[in-house]
């Protein structure tokens, strides 16, 4: 028929804030904590609350220890990270989604 099956990538989305927290200013130790991420060719948000990216399970553990080692390296005072698998669908012309699923990840089988 022609058609192809979507591909599906399971992702992690990766939250973290890092302390002293300085509104509208972020300090080196946020900026180098971004910038180890974005070293890994990850896209990360700024938020309101702290920053985020979406990683494949085969980058968690460089890009998380990245983020934590360059921020304190950098001053910060405090890290909090949290992750929460997701999964990014790619079908025939989609561009794709993030789509948070509930499940913790002890019971998270791949």
């Amino acid at each position: 028929l022609g058609l192809s099956r979507p591909t599906i990538c399971v992702v992690l989305l990766l939250e973290f804030t890092i302390e002293p927290f300085t509104e509208g200013n972020p300090g080196p130790h946020v900026r180098a904590a971004v910038a180890a991420a974005e070293a890994f060719g990850v896209s990360v948000e700024f938020g309101p609350f702290g920053s985020s990216c979406t990683v494949t399970q085969a980058q968690v553990a460089e890009v998380s220890g990245a983020i934590v080692a360059e921020a304190f390296a950098n001053g910060a005072t405090h890290v909090s990270l949290h992750a929460e698998p997701g999964v990014i669908r790619h079908g025939n012309r989609a561009r794709g989604y993030l789509h948070a699923i509930d499940v913790s990840i002890e019971r998270m089988r791949i």
